[in-house]
């Protein structure tokens, strides 16, 4: 419906400034101000609001569309959602851990360069999200589970 009605919109946008039929003289004499102006700016903004809703409805048909093709409810990909937010907060906090070590760990033996690349590398992740320049995205814990973090496929 939203898609019509934008469409009859479109037309009667396009018929007031191409055509020489009513529709120009309908809208002149709509308001009684003599002019289409107020008509048009009508058709424009629920133009607009029309547009704005069709790009939300689509979205959530591709997504649903999507969620489809991979054999998913919308309830199980919530809860593997939060599965792996649980699961990046987790990665997320032991990076923290490890970071604080080995900024200690630098500190104590006197590397400074190596000190300020982890803090610099800590604050572009915290406050940035760039994660490609952190040297601690290749590293391994101690217990030997990887450090590479959550996979987003």
């Amino acid at each position: 419906m939203l898609f019509v009605h934008a469409v009859i919109q479109l037309s009667l946008i396009i018929d007031i400034f191409v055509g020489q039929g009513n529709t120009k003289s309908r809208a002149e004499d709509w308001f009684q101000a003599g002019t289409e102006v107020p008509v048009l700016v009508v058709l424009f903004v629920f133009l607009v609001f029309d547009v704005g809703a069709l790009s939300l409805i689509g979205q959530l048909l591709l997504f649903h569309i999507k969620l489809q093709k991979e054999g998913l409810t919308t309830y199980a990909y919530i809860v593997r959602d939060n599965q792996r937010r649980r699961e990046k907060t987790k990665y997320e906090n032991e990076l923290i851990v490890k970071r604080e070590a080995e900024i200690a760990k630098a500190a104590e033996e006197g590397r400074c360069c190596w000190k300020a690349k982890l803090q610099m590398a800590g604050c572009m992740r915290q406050k940035l999200g760039i994660t490609a320049c952190d040297p601690l995205n290749q590293d391994k814990l101690a217990d030997g589970t990887g450090l590479e973090g959550p996979s987003e496929d």
